[in-house]
């Protein structure tokens, strides 16, 4: 009797166990598909919801807006002002800006994807001068996407790679105005049209190799060219020493055979114009948190030699302008939002020929030099407010030089390059 009980229990302990056995597999059964159709639903969302994405970014691309503007003080009229031993370009007659407040240099930006091979992006700046505000295309080009091996094609009107600092918009300057040596040999910062090409190698540190070949139509260059009018070669190279410390250097040639009609002050140049450059960036920030602390060392070097004649196109070479210099600046985020910034600018001239002299120029060694120092705060990475002063030696007369500027971003911003 009780074994026949025993048996009796065990069957209907395996029944109730073969039940809960089936029971249990419907209910992950059950779980499964609960989770498959929400899987599809969640992709479903996500592909309506990246296609909605892409429509509204071919429709609506990003735009902001970088509002700029300044109070200057100048002992001297800035209208009067010339860089000893450089002829200035028509555009960098008026660089030095106004007396009191203006508005300084303000852009809109609009930039998107295109699609996934193509990215767009159009800048316009606005200066004021005498009452009067003009608006100036700086970039307009397609770059490509996903070209794959390092390889990326830039087309249309750009910023030249030549160079540290001219790639980068003003308002990601550290100081309110370019450096001596870009003001005379670039009319403070150089765009042209055409193609660059640039190939990021597969090495363990960073390093870009590229060329541009340009219209050659923008100062240092001018004139209409039916073809390639000026052409750039550049590389760049950098890494990180250890988590606190990051470097880069770089090299550029830039090269105009067929300069025609740049203006110089009252003076027409014709010939052709080659200029180098180097320059070396380094970064530091304690423990690798740059927000809080961070010290930035920065030069270039350029030398620009021209080689032809003012006012006739037809007759031989006679004259050789050498320029060169270059400036080193010190930035220092000593608390968040603080910075401190020293530079040191100094350029030289020299000129040589075997004719008459031309009017624009005074031959022999002629050299110019500035100090400046700033001090800014930033509420966000959107807004800055600085303080500078120079002490400027370029001009015929000594200068001293007062500006409290604001830098103000608008709307999408994306990030400034090392």
């Amino acid at each position: 009797m009780m074994r026949k009980s025993i048996l009796a229990l065990a069957l209907l302990s395996q029944n109730i166990i073969a039940a809960d056995d089936v029971e249990l597999r419907q209910q992950i059964d059950q779980l499964k598909q609960d989770y498959n159709s929400r899987l599809q639903q969640l992709e479903e969302k996500l592909q309506t919801s990246s296609k909605s994405s892409n429509n509204k970014n071919t429709f609506n691309p990003d735009i902001s807006v970088i509002l700029e503007g300044r109070y200057a003080y100048f002992k001297n009229d800035p209208e009067n002002y010339s860089l000893s031993g450089f002829q200035l370009g028509e555009k960098v007659h008026h660089s030095l800006g106004e007396k009191g407040f203006s508005l300084g240099h303000s852009e809109i930006v609009m930039s998107s994807n295109i699609d996934d091979k193509f990215y767009g992006q159009l800048t316009a700046a606005l200066h004021a001068h005498d009452g009067e505000t003009n608006i100036e295309l700086e970039e307009a080009f397609i770059q490509t996407l996903g070209l794959g091996h390092g390889l990326t094609a830039k087309f249309g009107r750009f910023f030249s790679e030549i160079g540290y600092l001219n790639q980068q918009h003003p308002h990601a300057w550290d100081f309110a105005d370019a450096p001596l040596i870009y003001r005379g040999i670039f009319a403070d910062q150089y765009n042209d049209d055409g193609l660059q090409l640039s190939w990021i190698a597969p090495t363990p540190f960073y390093l870009n190799i590229g060329a541009e070949f340009l219209k050659g139509g923008h100062y240092p260059s001018s004139g209409e060219q039916s073809g390639v009018g000026a052409y750039t070669l550049f590389a760049k190279a950098g890494d990180d020493f250890n988590r606190e410390n990051s470097w880069q250097v770089g090299l550029s040639y830039w090269k105009a055979s067929k300069i025609k009609e740049r203006s110089i002050m009252d003076m027409m140049f014709f010939g052709k114009s080659q200029i180098i450059g180097a320059n070396a960036v380094w970064k530091y920030a304690p423990n690798g948190n740059s927000k809080s602390q961070n010290f930035k060392l920065q030069t270039e070097f350029f030398e620009q030699r021209d080689d032809g004649n003012y006012g006739e196109e037809s007759i031989a070479p006679i004259y050789k302008n050498r320029h060169r210099g270059g400036y080193v600046q010190a930035v220092y985020q000593f608390i968040p939002q603080w910075r401190i910034g020293l530079r040191y600018d100094r350029v030289e001239s020299s000129y040589t020929n075997n004719g008459t002299t031309p009017q624009c120029c005074e031959f022999g060694k002629q050299t110019a030099h500035r100090s400046s120092i700033m001090l800014d705060w930033s509420n966000s990475e959107f807004s800055r407010l600085r303080l500078q002063f120079n002490r400027d030696y370029s001009n015929k007369e000594p200068d001293n030089q007062l500006f409290l500027q604001y830098v103000h971003s608008l709307g999408s911003h994306g990030a400034h390059s090392f």
